[in-house]
């Protein structure tokens, strides 16, 4: 079985009790970790995910899952999964002063306590302290649960360097340091057949018409003290029976659920599916590769240098290499989510390709894929999408992606030959290519629902069409179709569109609440589309003239630039965070467009930190009287504020300097008086209520620097 545990350890200690095995941490951890190692991976981890770090000064540090950020934990790890049948095996880390603990507690999983150096203390209490109905809402995953008393009659075991404690499942422990000790814990969280086959049974039950039929509407009287069920109802609950008694369902459910539950072992334990398994049989993620991805070393992030643009841009830079990894990971997680619920083989199929492309891209690439606002938006709407589970609503998605993934793939020699991708067409002869700023015309109409194959240099589409590789990085014709390019500011990357089909099927339609999201200008007439755009070159042309590295930084981050309705001089603008990478604006003067610019960019930019670090602590149902707008706000709305404002006071004060002469005629250095007098009544708030993290602490002190200088 193991060389580290007794061939009798599953019958006679796992989940009864514990068990000290003098020279087992040794015997599985070899070389054990150092003091300095564990330092290293706290530090690497805080800034992974501080969340996982928790400290009581310096008396006590312990880290959660320190093998995301130890690459030989996480192989060993890996190994681990097999003997346990569980794909949550991982490791913990803590460093202790002398007499100090994180308390007398019990987990939902079961513990190996290897220590590392110093000795400590363990107190042990069999589980039967805990009531059952504890344990139960333990195994929920209640985030009030687990400290309890250690009562009298404890069983202790003192550790020394090299030894290996098991703790059951539910036990109630503590462990006292004696000196300074360090030690790492083997963690194995258990996992319940509610949590595993109750999801599982209801994917199986909506399939049948019985479940996914409306319910009939039946009078209730809801002044009785104990309303009757129905009759109609009871029919419904008498059907549920009936079907779990059916043998064919049964084995339908236990079919399922096995294979999902293997294939999540197999990713957790880094093994690739058997050889003979196709593309549309699981999603085909390689784990080791995305993990190279996720969790390679990138230097600090100093949010300071990201209160305004820098000439050399590196801090930017540096954030975007932050910022795309937590969309990788979303994408993998919800197109795993989305292909398990598809009941059509081919889009199963075609976004089974997707990914496998997806992993063969080089990391600069896939950065700049991921933070497109196609992609960002994508992941946002599948997520909610995920939540009904319509099937052609999924299908519609599905084909989305594969307009927004495989042009890059395609031109980068990533998708998968042979293997059908289907394309959502923006209209009846245009496919838009926007990662590429072209768009494919065909002369003769599309079908609804696009087939592309990657055969050798040749994207074909259908069965008539086959473009050449080259042809998709520059103009150029062929038989019944023509790459065209997108219209775009001179000398920009920035991409002005009136729209494009994603935008139109899933933008938001209409304005929200609080009215900060606008629909889109969809009906703009030619002449008025063309003056529009006249007006974001010269706004984009004023940033280059006056701020160059905010410039840099817009061309950098900002793909796609929409038109909405004009409200004349008044600014009508937005960015939504889900879409990442946009901003909507209307047709202003050139000096007010280019302060919308900088703007909204900013609101971009603090989202992109925001998916990186936490910067304050305070929820979201605490509401602050806001100075930008008429009503109370979340204080991560005061930052935003104060974020995107601080841009346009510091564009606003470049363009007076310079003297812009437009801006003789206005009454600009009143507007400056005006915004600066609300940025700083916000600050004054966020010091007084907001409770920051070190991140939100440091970029805060480089805003106030900003503002001053």
């Amino acid at each position: 079985m193991s060389t580290w545990l007794p061939d009798d350890f599953f019958a006679t200690h796992w989940r009864r009790r514990p068990l000290l095995i003098r020279g087992g941490a040794s015997r599985l951890l070899t070389p054990g970790v150092t003091e300095d190692e564990l330092d290293d991976a706290i530090a690497r981890l805080s800034r992974l995910d501080p969340d996982r770090v928790k400290r009581s000064g310096d008396d006590v540090v312990f880290a959660q899952r320190i093998d995301a950020v130890v690459p030989r934990l996480r192989a060993l790890a890996q190994r681990l999964v097999p003997l346990f049948g569980s794909a949550c095996v991982g490791f913990d880390g803590s460093k202790m002063r002398d007499g100090h603990s994180i308390g007398s507690h019990y987990d939902y999983s079961d513990n190996f306590i290897l220590q590392q150096s110093g000795a400590k203390l363990w107190r042990l209490h069999p589980p039967d302290i805990i009531p059952r109905d504890q344990q139960r809402l333990r195994m929920l995953k209640h985030p009030e649960l687990g400290p309890v008393p250690m009562p009298a009659g404890a069983i202790e075991y003192t550790l020394e360097p090299g030894d290996l404690l098991y703790i059951p499942i539910f036990w109630p422990h503590w462990g006292l340091s004696r000196g300074p000790s360090t030690s790492v814990s083997l963690l194995v969280d258990a996992e319940s057949a509610h949590g595993e086959i109750v999801p599982t049974l209801a994917a199986l039950l909506s399939e049948d018409e019985r479940f996914w039929a409306p319910l009939p509407a039946v009078p209730v009287d809801l002044a009785s003290a104990e309303a009757a069920l129905p009759d109609a109802l009871a029919r419904v609950l008498s059907d549920l029976g009936e079907a779990l008694r059916d043998p064919e369902v049964a084995r339908a459910l236990a079919r399922r659920w096995w294979q999902a539950r293997v294939t999540r072992l197999r990713q957790a334990a880094g093994v690739a599916p058997p050889r003979h398994a196709s593309s549309a049989d699981a999603l085909p993620i390689d784990m080791a590769r995305v993990r190279t991805l996720l969790q390679a070393p990138l230097p600090p992030l100093d949010p300071t240098r990201l209160a305004h643009p820098e000439p050399d841009g590196a801090a930017h830079r540096l954030l975007r290499d932050y910022a795309w990894r937590p969309y990788l990971k979303r994408l993998l997680v919800l197109c795993g989510r989305a292909h398990a619920k598809l009941h059509d083989e081919a889009h199963r199929r075609s976004l089974a390709t997707l990914i496998a492309g997806v992993q063969r891209l080089a990391p600069d690439v896939l950065r700049d894929l991921l933070l497109r606002p196609e992609l960002t938006s994508w992941i946002w709407r599948m997520a909610e999408a995920l939540e009904f589970a319509f099937p052609p609503q999924l299908e519609l998605l599905v084909r989305h992606l594969g307009v927004a993934l495989l042009p890059a793939l395609f031109v980068h020699d990533a998708l998968p030959a042979d293997e059908p991708v289907l394309l959502a067409p923006t209209d009846s002869t245009e496919i838009h290519l926007l990662s590429l700023a072209c768009a494919l015309r065909t002369r003769e109409p599309l079908p609804e629902v696009v087939t592309a194959v990657a055969a050798g240099d040749e994207l074909r589409l259908g069965e008539a069409l086959a473009i050449p590789r080259a042809a998709l990085r520059e103009p150029a014709r062929g038989d019944g179709w023509e790459v065209v390019p997108l219209p775009r500011a001179p000398g920009s990357r920035v991409l002005l569109l009136r729209t494009s089909r994603w935008y139109t099927e899933f933008f938001p339609a209409r304005e929200d609440v609080e009215g900060r999201v606008s629909p889109l200008f969809l009906d703009i007439d030619d002449a008025a589309l063309a003056a529009w755009r006249a007006a974001m070159t010269e706004g984009l042309q004023r940033v280059g003239d006056h701020w160059p590295a905010a410039r840099a930084e817009l061309e950098d981050s900002v793909a796609l630039l929409l038109p909405v309705r004009s409200r004349g001089l008044q600014p009508h603008n937005a960015s939504v965070a889900g879409f990442r990478g946009l901003i909507t604006a209307s047709a202003r003067p050139d000096y007010m467009t280019a302060q919308t610019l900088v703007h909204e960019a900013a609101h971009n930019k603090l989202s992109s930190l925001l998916d990186v670090y936490p910067l304050l602590t305070n929820p979201d149902h605490e509401l602050h009287p806001s100075p930008f707008v008429a009503i109370p706000r979340p204080l991560t709305a005061l930052v935003h504020g104060v974020y995107s404002f601080l841009h346009d006071i510091q564009l606003t004060r470049r363009m007076l300097a310079a003297g812009v002469p437009a801006l003789a005629e206005a009454p600009m250095d009143r507007y400056l008086r005006k915004i600066e007098d609300r940025v700083a009544a916000a600050m004054s708030t966020l010091r007084q209520h907001a409770r920051l993290t070190p991140a939100g602490e440091a970029l805060l002190a480089g805003v106030e620097r900003a503002l001053t200088t």
